[in-house]
């Protein structure tokens, strides 16, 4: 809230500043962060074709897609993440807009367009801090087009690679639906009987049991 006051400030002070179009993008990013979704989009919008760097630009865009993948509004937020890609593929936070896009696409009705922009943001983006999320949502997007093998190899990656992600018990749920799926019963009772062992108190235990239960019968 206090960046958000200092930014507008600063623009009311001296909106001719070399550095005014940079204050605007994050003046809209102090809103985005306050969860001020829609006030984000009004105060952006209007200052895109007055923004000239690609970066900037690319950010704006972002930060209006991503305000309304918040909102609900999916179909717009395409369109500003596209563009927010369009204008700088590599911009710092090219891989959020990625992900983003990806679950806006999934939300649209179309897995496998999410399925793909998951795999753009792996191959381009190796060294991301979002790869435990980025392989997780290929492995969701490929399991609901009956992609298994995929699946079931993306959530596998997640449980191999990131010790620490916070998705790990959603990946052992997933993996063993994944493996139930694909009638591997052995291996999918023991990727459920990891998840109520190791994660005793999660939500996702009472399914699990229950998952568990499927495959030993």
């Amino acid at each position: 809230a206090e960046a958000e006051k200092l930014f507008s400030q600063a623009l009311e002070q001296n909106p001719n500043h070399p550095d005014a179009e940079v204050w605007r993008v994050r003046r809209g990013l102090a809103l985005h962060l306050q969860k001020k979704h829609q006030e984000a989009i009004d105060a952006l919008t209007p200052v895109l074709e007055t923004l000239k760097t690609p970066a900037t630009i690319a950010e704006a865009h972002y930060l209006i897609g991503a305000s309304q993948a918040e909102l609900g509004q999916f179909a717009p937020a395409i369109e500003a993440l596209e563009a927010s890609l369009k204008a700088d593929a590599k911009w710092r936070q090219a891989d959020d807009a990625l992900l983003v896009l990806a679950h806006a696409h999934n939300r649209t009705g179309k897995p496998q367009q999410a399925a793909a922009t998951a795999s753009r943001l792996i191959a381009e983006f190796p060294k991301s801090r979002l790869m435990d999320q980025a392989h997780y949502r290929l492995a969701e997007y490929s399991y609901a087009t009956g992609g298994f093998d995929t699946a079931a190899a993306n959530y596998q990656i997640v449980l191999d690679n990131y010790k620490n992600s916070p998705l790990r018990p959603h990946a052992m749920y997933g993996l063993g639906w994944s493996l139930l799926s694909r009638n591997e019963y052995e291996a999918a009772e023991k990727a459920f009987d990891q998840l109520v062992t190791e994660f005793p108190d999660d939500k996702l235990v009472a399914r699990a049991r229950y998952a568990r239960g499927m495959a030993r019968q």
